[in-house]
């Protein structure tokens, strides 16, 4: 045994950790650190380590505004490093960001009270002001009937909607002032004298019908960066993204109120699209467009009209309780047109997904639900191939065209971007979706494959922390029978609704899926699910 220190250890003092900078005394050096941040931000993509980055950033620009109150500038990227945030998905599964709705809606909205303070004849607040608008609106729809009270439902949706689009068309009147200043604007090209003078309300007749950061941050000061300037956008490839971001905010609004006003603004989206078109065609000679910059507008106006028109087929739908399959197949072929040039455009794929689904959504509702589908059809439930380019007659048949097509492209979609949990929990939703088509006894092997499918998707959205999906998770299990592991889900998912967290008590459209009938024989089923056991 060694003998005892003549001189005993002292306990060490816990670390403090690294400690915080001292923030800039000076308003010029507040900005410099908030760009600064920025720019690490941006160089980490999409990775919670670039959303803790940002929110320093935010944090500085916050600094730099208590400096100097009156900067104009200071509110306006305040406001935008806000609405990066608001939009801000991480790309790794990381927990960092508040993805709730209720901190994304407070961010929209406070990213929209600093752009109101900028100055309303600067273009790129108007139009940050009315990305901000929409996207607090989007959240607010998506809210409405959840019980959670979040951004006030649908008639504050339409309000926000309102106000942004008058200031995107207060955009673009700045935009064409602007390039006729600069000698570029329509009035000094013949050809784009055409596409301007699209007027509101003409459309196509057919479609008419239709670690710690701290030491990373000494390690990246210390790389040499090559510092790159910028190119600015084209004015008119800026003029068509106007357009496209008011055809978006148009289709929003046309699905919240009724008819005529819900006509009139859907042919007022229509208008803006064609525009966007007609200057993507036929450009000014003194602003040309680079061949990326074309196909980029090119994906973006054929994405839009998709959306637009799937949206009309929606209000059809519910307003006329008719499916407009003429309009459904054009939002369809507007983004296999996309595809064709870029088979790897997840956002066309998704919204591909999406657009069948809401086809399938609209045959379901109006042929009464699934139930009476199944009892017309009968004995006749023969699949159809999903490659077939003509929609099937036959309600039954159709929907399982439309869901196995749907499928295809959201697989796609998730095997370019496995670590999206939209795009997971979208998948594990669609096959659930599938399994009443398949409960007649003729096609009832096809069940066990369906409901693995969904586990299979929805357990990689949990791992992807997007627990909303877990009551959807337990259905599934059900209807592969696996009972112990089903038994776990409910559990967890019932503590987390008595605890009050997020979503994870709504079903969403997955709702009209029942409990498979094995669930009858559980003795602890009913108890868990309701909370009493």
């Amino acid at each position: 045994m060694p003998p005892p220190s003549k001189h005993p250890k002292r306990p060490k003092k816990p670390s403090a950790g690294p400690a915080t900078p001292p923030k800039p005394t000076t308003f010029a050096d507040s900005i410099t650190e908030a760009l600064s941040l920025e720019d690490k931000g941006d160089r980490h993509g999409t990775s919670a380590k670039a959303l803790r980055f940002y929110q320093r950033a935010r944090e500085m620009y916050a600094h730099a505004h208590s400096l100097e109150p009156s900067d104009a500038e200071c509110m306006y990227n305040w406001g935008r490093i806000l609405l990066v945030i608001a939009e801000f998905q991480v790309d790794n599964g990381d927990d960092d960001i508040d993805d709730e709705a209720a901190g994304r809606f407070a961010l929209f909205n406070e990213a929209a009270e600093k752009f109101r303070k900028g100055d309303q004849a600067n273009v790129d607040v108007l139009f940050n002001l009315a990305q901000a608008l929409r996207g607090a609106a989007e959240i607010a729809l998506e809210e409405e009937g959840t019980g959670s009270g979040v951004g006030g439902g649908a008639a504050e949706a339409v309000k926000m909607l309102t106000e942004a689009e008058a200031a995107l068309e207060e955009v673009f009147r700045l935009q064409i002032a602007l390039m006729e200043d600069e000698g570029k604007g329509p009035a000094d090209d013949a050809a784009l004298k055409s596409a301007a003078a699209v007027k509101e309300g003409s459309v196509d007749k057919e479609e008419e019908k239709t670690g710690g950061d701290e030491d990373e941050e000494g390690q990246e000061e210390e790389e040499e960066e090559e510092e790159e300037e910028e190119e600015e956008d084209s004015p008119t490839v800026s003029l068509i993204d106007t357009l496209s971001a008011h055809a978006q905010t148009l289709t929003l609004l046309f699905q919240e109120v009724r008819d005529p006003e819900s006509t009139l603004l859907y042919t007022r989206a229509l208008s803006k699209l064609h525009k966007a078109q007609s200057l993507l065609d036929s450009p000014p000679q003194t602003d040309p467009i680079t061949p990326t910059e074309k196909q980029r507008c090119q994906h973006d106006i054929d994405i839009r009209f998709a959306e637009t028109f799937a949206a009309r087929a929606d209000v059809v739908a519910q307003v006329e309780n008719r499916v407009d399959e003429e309009i459904f197949g054009q939002a369809v072929g507007r983004l296999e047109k996309v595809l064709g040039g870029d088979k790897d455009n997840v956002e066309a794929l998704c919204e591909k997904g999406d657009v069948l689904c809401s086809w399938a959504d609209a045959v379901k509702m109006c042929a009464g639900g699934v139930e009476k589908i199944l009892a017309a059809a009968g004995t006749n439930t023969s699949s159809s191939s999903s490659s077939s380019t003509t929609p099937p007659t036959n309600p039954l048949t159709l929907l399982r065209t439309l869901y196995t097509r749907a499928v295809d492209a959201y697989t796609l979609a998730y095997t370019l971007t496995p670590t999206s949990a939209p795009i997971a929990a979208k998948l594990g939703d669609t096959h659930l979706l599938r399994i009443p088509l398949y409960t007649p006894p003729t096609t009832q092997s096809q069940l066990p494959t369906l409901a693995l499918n969904a586990e299979r998707y929805y357990r990689r959205a949990v791992t992807l922390k997007d627990h909303s999906v877990l009551l959807r998770l337990a259905k599934a299990l059900s209807w592969a029978g696996k009972e112990e592991e089903c038994r776990k889900v409910v559990v967890a998912w019932r503590k987390k609704v008595d605890r009050g967290d997020g979503d994870v008590g709504e079903e969403g459209e997955t709702a009209e899926v029942g409990w498979a009938g094995v669930v009858k024989g559980w003795e602890w089923f009913e108890g868990a699910l309701e909370g009493t056991a």
